[in-house]
C-alpha cells in the first residue's frame, strides 16, 4: 500500500477551500428571485356550460327541446412585458389581450356568447414567489423555475385555478 504524503499547507488549503465552496453554494430550497422585465405570455380557459332541455314527443321519444349558454366559458391569450420589482413586490405590465367566450351559441333568436375581441391591458399586481409557487394579485399558481443567473429566474411557468375555478397558464422570460 502507497501513502500519498501532502504537505501541510496544502491539505489546509484544500479544506479551506472546499469549505468555502461548499459555504458559498445556493440554497436549492431558496426560492428564485424574479427581478427585471420579462416578457410573458398568459392563457385563461374557463369550462362552458350549455344546459340541454329535453322532450318526450307523442311516440315516447326524447329529444332536444331547448338549448341554452347557461355559463359560455371565457378565454382569454394575452401577450405583453412586465417589470417585477421585489424591493415593493410589484409587477408593472403592459400587453396586448384577445379575449371572448369559448363556446358560442348560435340559436334562431341571436347569438348567444361574446366573440373574440383584442384590447390593449396594463396595470400593476402584487406578487411574491417560493421555490414551487407564483402569487399574483393573492391568487397561487404552481410554479417551476429554469435557468436562474445570480438567483435570478431567467424563465419561470406557472399554472392553476383562478379565484373563479378557471385554468389560467403563465410563462415569463426574462428580457
Amino acid at each position: 500500500m502507497r501513502k500519498l504524503l501532502v504537505p501541510l499547507g496544502a491539505a489546509v488549503w484544500i479544506i479551506c477551500t472546499s469549505t468555502f465552496v461548499a459555504a458559498q453554494a445556493p440554497d436549492p430550497k431558496a426560492a428564485p428571485t424574479i427581478s427585471g422585465n420579462y416578457v410573458y405570455a398568459t392563457r385563461t380557459f374557463c369550462q362552458p356550460t350549455i344546459v340541454v332541455d329535453y322532450a318526450n314527443d307523442q311516440n315516447g321519444q326524447t329529444f332536444v327541446q331547448g338549448l341554452n349558454l347557461n355559463s359560455p366559458g371565457g378565454t382569454k391569450h394575452e401577450v405583453g412585458s412586465g417589470t417585477f420589482d421585489p424591493s415593493t413586490q410589484t409587477v408593472t405590465y403592459k400587453g396586448v389581450q384577445d379575449s371572448g367566450d369559448t363556446v358560442l351559441l348560435q340559436l334562431s333568436g341571436g347569438l348567444q356568447g361574446q366573440v373574440f375581441t383584442e384590447k390593449n391591458n396594463s396595470g400593476s399586481a402584487s406578487y411574491s414567489n417560493t421555490n414551487s409557487t407564483l402569487t399574483i394579485n393573492g391568487v397561487t399558481y404552481s410554479a417551476t423555475y429554469g435557468k436562474t443567473t445570480k438567483g435570478v429566474a431567467s424563465y419561470f411557468a406557472a399554472v392553476g385555478l383562478d379565484g373563479t375555478g378557471c385554468s389560467v397558464e403563465w410563462e415569463f422570460t426574462l428580457k
